[in-house]
């Protein structure tokens, strides 16, 4: 045997064995990557209800006093908007992890792929 033969020849030992490592580990990957988007999105949403739960604290028994102010209907909306958002998002995500966790693994690697 050369030198390029060998080197070859352990190069396909080296691949083989890295594949057998991968498909041993991949169950393992998706698991975590399962419970991992689980939780990332379950404190994120509840992120989402405390700060909603915070403006209607604060915002709800004075908004007879704020309505004859300019703009700031409008900025307690757009505060209000963007947790509100934030908690239907991470919902679907936590519902598509419950539910269908095939396809949110899917749109996992296509998101890794673009």
């Amino acid at each position: 045997m050369t030198i390029d033969e060998q080197a070859a020849t352990q190069l396909i030992n080296y691949l083989n064995s890295g594949l057998d490592f991968a498909s041993q580990q991949a169950p393992l990957v998706a698991n975590e990557i399962l419970r991992w988007g689980m939780l990332s999105s379950s404190v994120i949403m509840v992120l989402g209800v405390i700060c909603l739960t915070v403006i209607a604290i604060i915002f709800l028994p004075k908004l007879k006093e704020l309505r004859d102010q300019d703009g700031i209907l409008l900025t307690l909306f757009l505060f209000s908007i963007i947790p509100t958002l934030m908690v239907c998002v991470n919902a679907y995500t936590i519902l598509q992890i419950w539910v269908a966790p095939r396809l949110y693994m899917l749109d996992y690697v296509k998101r890794l792929a673009e």
